[in-house]
């Protein structure tokens, strides 16, 4: 078969998809396409050797195996000998292998001889593979002799490695997922509750049990016959979805982006417009994720059941409600549950007291019953008191919440969170369900109390502090339920908890406070990200605003972990710091601190003898340079710059001799780079700078620019190395370095260069969305500034466009502030012309310009 006839082949496949047809039909179809094939090309190459060599069975494992071949997935075989290698056999494998290279096939390949196998824990892909083999093509009798004999002997003698082995390959792979289900970009076959998962479950199972099939799971009463078609359900579901993605892009690609969620539902024919087929596809994805994620996890604790001694020195038998039974906690009878339905909750929050896992037994006794949690029910005083009770633990509350939310408990006990259940917002910013982002926000908390890095251990000093930790918990788990309801979340959200505060009867002080926290609590995030806070004025500003210490402490733990639960990229250690250095500052503002804190003639002529003090080598004239050096900077850069900085800034500043030069520094942290230039001023110098630095691959996260009145420029730009350019080529620094210098003399076309990069295969541009360019001004949080605001596409090169447009506009950018959500660009500038506030007619001529620039470079 050659190449083009295999193309039509899997043309022919896609084209015979039906509505109902795009699962196990279609992978059915690929791999009988494959064996054909298989079959082909192993007639041909065994005859490279002599009769008497004909030893050899050809065994499809892995998806091949199982007959669940997506359209581009590897094919994966095992080559077993039941004879010696000789030398001749490299021929042979080279005339079966490289046919399948030929025809754009990725073939995994293992060579065994009989007999010979060893399990080695280092190679556990070759482990799994061999529970999923079953012949294709050769001798049969040697494949029969290896599955019947020695596959047993191998799953016997290995077990416990084997089990061990795979439960820790799954959780390490469900880290990397954050250990949740509701992604809103999930990677069908290796996040949680996607294939891989269904895969590990059926491992389980034939290790442990023999079982090679979900039917004999079901025989022996490992599920329910009803849980059966529900899974295989889930299984056809997520198999169309992969053979859907593998179609759509021609490759082996896993991951539903948002782009193609969209194609796919309409090819599903999900009703309603773009956004609603949308959510519907994911709901059903998550649905059926969900059953997939729940086997594998059943199966992981029959392979390692609950220790059943439990290292607490408590009687539980004093218990009348609950009782230890073979170290998980279960109800003594029914009647337990039947005649006091608080006893349901009152389960989760011992769990989570004592650390004991709750028995399956016991899970489904309350999935039978909570119809019994009615309106009497949610509104007694010990279904509030045990609710607070659980969200005072300072360990298992996540847990406790996620298992009550997935069994459905947490939704009769607050009908208002289950409005969000699988929720999809397409931002393209948060990459979880509505639902399990608030409830990873008090993941975030719990892991404050336990945090061991310094950075969180500031925080988590605040949570300990506060009196009432509780409220901000649940301030976190009902601030997005108003996301399900049209209109503004916030305002939805307050209307829901309201409504739940009446029904609890909670406080009215406790009120107040979380409905202040809950309609505040993007405030602080958009004052740390869109504003300078070393701007005294920002700083009093927001000091007004929230008024108590406690609803600072409060606020800035709400801000904390809702950035955190958006992805696991969002809070940068940088966003971090700069988050806590506005709680500093405010802080120290509402104590009176600071108070209102100047730099006059003889404080600034201190610090320069200071300054100068840290220098290693000085001279008669070293204070009055030093001096010349600070003349002209801003204030804020004198009071906010620690005294070794400004020491490092004025070496640098020494170095410039003629209007031509330009030295810089860079400090890494992590994956963060700040770098110190310094040079002449001259036009176009930011927009350059910025320019260069998105030619070399680097993500601009803020820019200060400072001048004093040699005309002597300090910009300093904090950035990310995405792609750790820097990091693993220290070479390009110079290169850097280089390129900046020739750009800005002119030697070099920075247009040509962005161009440049733009053309390159190694380029990846960011997907197009419908995002409008919004440009505003503000001059009330500034005295000093005038502060630009623009919203618009994110795009390659944005900030150096932006910066020559503010430059071809006669103005200064004297502070930078760069925020991306998702596609959404939001970018700050705090802009002077000739050391004053724009005038009315530049800010509207600014405005304007600006809006044409960055339509033009959209389209």
């Amino acid at each position: 078969m050659t190449r083009e006839q295999f193309q039509q082949e899997l043309q022919r496949i896609r084209d015979s998809r039906t509505r109902d047809n795009r699962g196990c039909g279609v992978v059915s179809l690929v791999t009988t396409l494959l064996e054909q094939v298989v079959g082909e090309i192993f007639v041909d190459a065994i005859k490279v050797l002599p009769e008497t060599h004909a030893q050899i069975s050809i065994l499809a494992t892995g998806g091949f195996g199982r007959r669940e071949l997506h359209p581009h997935s590897d094919v994966d075989v095992v080559l077993l000998f039941g004879r010696q290698l000789q030398a001749t056999d490299e021929e042979f494998l080279k005339a079966f292998l490289h046919p399948l290279w030929d025809l754009g096939l990725t073939v995994g390949h293992h060579v065994l001889q009989s007999g010979q196998y060893r399990f080695d824990p280092r190679n556990l892909e070759l482990a799994t593979a061999l529970l999923d083999i079953r012949p294709v093509e050769g001798n049969r009798e040697l494949a029969a002799r290896f599955r019947i004999e020695e596959l047993p002997r191998i799953l016997s003698q290995f077990k416990k490695d084997m089990l061990r082995l795979l439960v820790a390959k799954h959780g390490e792979r469900h880290k990397q997922f954050n250990d949740t289900i509701y992604q809103l970009e999930p990677d069908i076959k290796e996040a949680p509750g996607g294939l891989r998962d269904f895969h590990t479950a059926r491992w389980i199972g034939r290790i442990l049990f023999g079982h090679e099939s979900l039917a004999q799971f079901a025989a022996h009463g490992l599920i329910a016959e009803d849980e059966l078609k529900q899974i295989l359900d889930a299984q056809d579901f997520l198999l169309a979805l992969r053979n859907d993605l593998h179609f759509l892009t021609g490759r082996n690609r896993n991951i539903l982006s948002h782009e193609h969620q969209a194609e796919i539902a309409m090819a599903l024919q999900y009703p309603g417009d773009a956004s609603e087929a949308v959510e519907t596809l994911m709901k059903d994805y998550f649905l059926r994720a969900k059953r997939i994620y729940g086997l594998c996890e059943s199966m992981i604790r029959h392979a390692f059941p609950p220790a059943r001694r439990i290292s607490r020195s408590f009687k539980s038998n004093a218990w009348s409600t609950t009782a230890v039974e073979r170290g998980a906690l279960a109800f003594p009878d029914e009647e337990t549950i039947t005649q006091h339905p608080a006893n349901m909750l009152k389960l989760f929050y011992r769990s989570a007291k004592y650390q004991i896992p709750i028995s399956e037994k016991a899970l489904n006794q309350v999935k039978q019953h909570l119809n019994l949690i009615d309106d009497n029910v949610r509104e007694s005083s010990e279904m509030r008191d045990l609710f607070f009770k659980l969200l005072r633990q300072q360990k298992g509350v996540y847990d406790g919440l996620f298992l009550m939310h997935d069994i459905g408990l947490l939704g009769r006990i607050i009908p208002e969170f289950d409005k969000i259940r699988c929720h999809v917002i397409q931002d393209f910013f948060h990459k979880y369900t509505v639902d399990e982002h608030s409830l990873l926000t008090i993941k975030n908390l719990e892991d404050l109390y336990h945090a061991k890095k310094p950075r969180e251990q500031r925080f988590g000093g605040l949570l300990k502090s506060l009196a009432k930790p509780e409220l901000v918990l649940l301030t976190m788990l009902l601030h997005d339920v108003g996301k399900a309801d049209p209109g503004n979340h916030c305002r939805n959200s307050i209307h829901d908890f309201e409504a739940i505060a009446k029904r609890m009867h909670l406080a009215e002080e406790d009120v107040e406070t979380v409905r202040f926290l809950i309609q505040h609590h993007i405030e602080m995030s958009n004052t740390f990200q869109r504003r300078d806070v070393t701007d005294e004025s920002v700083v009093k500003r927001f000091a007004d605003f929230i008024g108590t210490q406690d609803n600072l402490r409060m606020l800035c733990l709400v801000t904390y972990a809702d950035i955190k639960a958006v992805s696991p990229e969002a809070l940068t250690p940088w966003k971090e710091d700069v988050l806590w250095q506005l709680y500093v500052e405010t802080d120290a503002e509402l104590t009176r601190v600071f108070a209102d804190q100047r730099w006059d003639t003889h404080q600034d002529a201190a610090l320069a003898r200071d300054v100068a003090g840290l220098l290693v080598k000085t001279d008669d004239s070293t204070v009055a340079r030093i001096e010349a050096f600070l003349d002209g900077f801003p204030r804020r850069y004198l009071q906010y710059t620690p005294k070794p900085k400004i020491v490092e800034h004025f070496k640098l500043a020494e170095k410039i001799r003629s209007p031509e030069d330009l030295t810089f520094k860079m400090n890494r942290s992590r994956s963060t780079y700040e770098l110190t230039f310094v040079a002449r001023d001259r036009p176009f110098l930011f927009a350059k700078l910025t320019g260069v630095l998105s030619y070399f691959g680097m993500n601009i996260l803020r820019g200060q620019a400072f001048a004093n009145r040699q005309g002597l420029i300090l910009d300093i730009i904090q950035f990310e190395d995405r792609l750790q350019t820097f990091k693993l080529n220290k070479s390009e620094i110079e290169n850097f370095r280089v390129t900046l210098q020739k750009v800005l003399t002119g030697e070099l076309s920075l247009t040509e260069l962005l161009r440049r990069r733009e053309s390159s295969i190694l380029f990846h541009r960011k997907a197009k969305g419908t995002i409008a360019t919004y440009v505003n001004f503000d001059d009330q949080s500034s005295e000093k500034y005038s502060i630009m605001e623009i919203v618009t596409r994110d795009r390659y090169g944005l900030l150096s466009t932006i910066a020559k447009v503010i430059a071809q506009n006669e103005c200064n950018i004297d502070v930078a502030l760069i925020s991306t959500e998702g596609q959404r660009a939001i970018d700050v500038f705090y802009l002077t012309q000739n050391q004053k506030r724009l005038r009315p007619a530049v800010q509207q001529q600014l405005a304007s310009t600006m809006k044409e620039a960055l339509d033009q470079i959209a389209a």
